[in-house]
């Protein structure tokens, strides 16, 4: 029941409705502390991530994530935290975190090992894409798209905001519309406006760098 309830939380967050996510997560976190369910609580720190990606406030949102990620927090569960990665290097990408979640990827990493799970395996590898420097994007873009061919259409719009937005930084203008606008019609269609936004952005600013215009923080 409050597992169901942490899910309607993420899904509230995703679609930016704030408030709802709040109150769902408030219930379920005082369910968890009173029964010791540390899944429960690490579920709440995930919608509560995502709501605060959900509207956009990446800041916050490395916070809460990254109380999944700390083996002394209340809400640390492995294996489950895995599932959080790549909005860890989501949230630290938007607010100049990435060289951190870097080390919680190779933490990760060292304890999935060679697992097969094809979920784990997209995960890492979207958090690889999002993480990735420069010289190793196109490889990266390669394994999550591979990957991402059995996966939810939120996963590729996910895995082709992230590439759109790197071809953008390298002033591949032309390049990069092609999988923006792939993303924005996917985060349009599940109603995910924060991300909807954030591929118009990238978009506009990649027009906009053309004419010497400015660009916001999140699409840098």
């Amino acid at each position: 029941m409050w597992e169901a309830c942490a899910g309607k939380a993420n899904l509230a967050g995703l679609r930016g409705d704030g408030e709802r996510a709040a109150h769902l997560t408030a219930q379920a976190e005082r369910t968890g502390q009173l029964s010791g369910n540390i899944s429960l609580l690490n579920g709440v720190q995930l919608a509560r991530g995502l709501a605060a990606l959900g509207s956009e406030r990446p800041g916050q949102a490395h916070h809460e994530l990254n109380r999944m990620m700390d083996r002394q927090d209340s809400a640390y569960h492995m294996p489950q935290s895995v599932w959080a990665l790549d909005y860890v290097a989501e949230a630290a990408t938007a607010c100049g975190h990435v060289d951190e979640a870097r080390g919680v990827l190779r933490d990760i990493e060292a304890v999935t090992g060679t697992t097969t799970s094809p979920g784990v395996r997209r995960t890492l590898a979207l958090t690889r894409l999002l993480l990735a420097e420069d010289d190793d994007m196109e490889q990266r873009f390669t394994e999550a798209t591979t990957l991402g061919a059995a996966a939810s259409p939120w996963y590729r719009a996910r895995v082709n905001l992230a590439y759109g937005a790197w071809l953008r930084r390298q002033r591949r203008v032309v390049a990069s519309r092609g999988p923006l606008r792939a993303a924005q019609t996917v985060f349009d269609a599940l109603a995910a406006p924060a991300w909807t936004a954030r591929a118009i952005r990238l978009l506009l600013t990649a027009s906009a760098r053309q004419t010497g215009g400015r660009h916001h923080r999140w699409a840098a």
